[in-house]
């Protein structure tokens, strides 16, 4: 009889090959959750749980069958396979259990949200937690995707920690929705320059205002952002190096 413990067989492919997506998944999952304070919806949730229940069953059986000569080792590999799936896993199952309750408890047709809400966000701003105010307003904006205000402030709050990438990008999302030229002007001017002068990227930089011609052709500030435009355009063909202002304060022209 041979003692070894551990045999590659099929059974032993199988529950490796199973693990990979496992992981990866995991720690996809996790990524999401806490690092973008971001929760799925309750159906994709519901799924995911459904597929680990699924994933488990077929696992734990190939585990018995692979390390069945060894105890030790199959305690060691299922107990393993437990705390990982509750360190992967564990936030999600939360937010399910959760939603789960809150529908339960409130009563049916009843409308759970309203709008945005900037509390929690805005007691992080006023104590000076600017990335975690950033990433509780960006959760809002990813809640409310049409909806400009929490984009916009969590891109005011990137841009106080440094980040100015991040910055660009929710100001662009923010200015998506905004429907009046006079408050988009700012935020295109502002966008403009973070792509202008922080992140040297002058063709973002011509997109923006471009972008706003297109959308407000008609707007008093049109001639404003022409002339930018032009300038930053002259600029380009004749190779002069552009001054850094001290500040992003937007000009009026």
């Amino acid at each position: 009889m041979n003692d070894t413990a551990i045999g590659f067989d099929v059974n032993t492919v199988l529950a490796g090959l199973l693990l990979i997506p496992y992981l990866c998944f995991g720690v996809y999952v996790l990524k999401h959750q806490l690092r973008e304070h971001a929760d799925f919806p309750v159906l994709v949730e519901f799924l995911v749980i459904g597929g680990l229940v699924v994933f488990f069953l077929i696992e734990l059986p190939l585990l018995r069958m692979w390390l069945s000569p060894s105890p030790l080792w199959l305690f060691a590999a299922t107990g393993g396979l437990i705390v990982s799936c509750a360190a992967l896993y564990g936030p999600l199952m939360f937010s399910f259990v959760s939603h789960s309750i809150v529908n339960v408890v409130m009563p049916h047709g009843q409308k759970r949200v309203q709008g945005p809400e900037y509390g929690p966000s805005e007691g992080l701003e006023r104590n000076g937690l600017f990335e975690d105010a950033a990433n509780s307003y960006a959760a809002v904006a990813r809640a409310f995707p049409k909806e400009s205000i929490p984009a916009l402030r969590a891109a005011d709050n990137f841009m106080k920690i440094g980040d100015t990438e991040q910055a660009a990008e929710w100001f662009e999302n923010g200015l998506a929705n905004v429907t009046n030229s006079k408050q988009a002007m700012p935020v295109a001017f502002r966008l403009f320059e973070i792509h202008s002068r922080m992140l040297h990227d002058d063709e973002s930089a011509k997109t923006v205002l471009e972008k706003f011609l297109e959308r407000f052709p008609d707007s008093d500030q049109t001639e404003s952002v022409e002339r930018r435009l032009n300038r930053l355009t002259n600029s380009d063909s004749n190779g002069a190096p552009r001054s850094t202002p001290a500040s992003l304060q937007l000009e009026q022209d």
